[in-house]
């Protein structure tokens, strides 16, 4: 019987009580070597569309199916599934993964810039996404709040972005993309104090919870409290409520 690529418990030799790295099933062999592959092309959009496409023709027709993992979940080795994935924890993908159908997260997905990617063929939905790596999503994706570099086509190539708040540190072309969003901030500008939209500064307080929002020193003299991003996912990680109860 082949071996399933889904493995929740992937090695990683600095993790206390692991025993060190184990071999990777052959499809995720191969799916390590197209990540390579991918790394020295020019990181086009079609690049990640011949990584999914790829990665399905190593699977065939043997995994096509839904899996569940329950708990938070860390891969520190590239993890290929064909079909629909849930996570019903928090989902760290410090290296790659791909999956061809929908990934569904029950709390917060987030990566690492140096080598992440995160590749989904279907429609992707979380509790929140903070990506500073490679995220392509085929379909839809829907989340409370979306963190990224851009909703650039590396984020989203189709589909509609939903969410109740999305930060971009540098908005682009968005694509085929339409984006649904309460409140779309250009995140560097407005930590900067350079976003003068009316009446922002006031929506985001009715939105958000006070500690999700401290003063910035390096903001011109500016002593206003702006949205700290980063207190915004210690939240979210720990659980805990970001919007206020009453919040539309």
């Amino acid at each position: 019987m082949a071996v399933d690529p889904v493995d929740p418990m992937k090695s990683d030799p600095d993790r206390p009580g692991t025993g060190g790295s184990r071999e990777l099933p052959t499809a995720a062999r191969r799916v390590g070597q197209i990540l390579t592959e991918l790394n020295d092309d020019d990181g086009a959009t079609d690049a990640f569309w011949r990584l999914l496409e790829r990665s399905t023709k190593v699977l065939g027709d043997q995994h096509g199916s839904a899996r569940t993992l329950t708990g938070d979940q860390e891969l520190w080795e590239p993890l290929l599934h064909q079909g629909d994935l849930v996570v019903t924890g928090h989902l760290y993908v410090p290296t790659a993964i791909v999956v061809t159908g929908s990934l569904t997260v029950g709390g917060c997905l987030y990566d690492r810039e140096d080598g992440s990617r995160i590749v989904v063929g279907g429609n992707l939905t979380a509790r929140a996404v903070f990506s500073a790596g490679d995220l392509l999503v085929r379909g839809d994706l829907g989340a409370d709040v979306v963190s990224c570099v851009c909703l650039d086509p590396r984020t989203t190539c189709a589909g509609t972005v939903r969410a109740r708040l999305v930060l971009e540190e540098d908005p682009g072309d968005r694509g085929d993309a339409t984006v649904d969003v309460g409140i779309h901030l250009d995140y560097d500008t407005h930590h900067l104090g350079r976003d003068d939209r009316e009446g922002l500064r006031e929506q985001l307080r009715a939105l958000l919870v006070d500690e999700v929002f401290t003063k910035d020193d390096d903001s011109d003299g500016d002593d206003e409290l702006r949205l700290d991003r980063y207190e915004l996912f210690d939240r979210l990680l720990a659980e805990e409520r970001v919007f206020h109860d009453d919040a539309r």
